[in-house]
């Protein structure tokens, strides 16, 4: 995320913030400030989340959803647009909550390791199929509580 982080700085925060701080006659926010960077952080996610969301949803639609399901008599009269909707409402709000995770993995607080040779190549394997597992896990528990 540090990687994409300095490409957007470099080829569009740092536009956006010039340009803000002429707008308001006010110095912009250098980037190792904590506010430039949240916010930075939640226009890349929410726009991210809401492309990623919609593509998919948009794919899953037209391939391979069973369009039948529509004539059921429990299907609303305009229950796509409300679900669409819905999701959207819940968008900022998961942006909100992933914003302070990914901070903190900017600024060194996370195991994660650039060097994959360091542990090996079987540990990495295990660890990306241990964090799914352990992911799977969390957001069962969370949809059953």
């Amino acid at each position: 995320m540090d990687v994409v982080m300095g490409y957007l700085d470099t080829y569009v925060f740092d536009g956006v913030y010039n340009q803000a701080a002429a707008l308001t006659s006010t110095t912009p926010l250098p980037r190792d400030s904590l506010l430039r960077q949240s916010l930075s952080l939640f226009v890349f996610i929410y726009a991210y989340i809401v492309a990623f969301y919609f593509g998919t949803a948009g794919l899953s639609y037209r391939f391979i959803y069973d369009k039948k399901q529509e004539s059921h008599p429990k299907f609303l009269p305009r229950q796509k647009l409300l679900e669409m909707a819905c999701a959207s409402r819940a968008l900022p709000t998961i942006t909100l909550m992933t914003v302070p995770w990914i901070m903190g993995q900017l600024h060194g607080y996370s195991m994660v390791y650039k060097e994959w040779s360091k542990f090996g190549y079987v540990y990495l394997g295990v660890s990306a199929v241990m964090f799914i597992l352990f992911t799977d896990f969390c957001i069962y528990w969370v949809h059953r509580l």
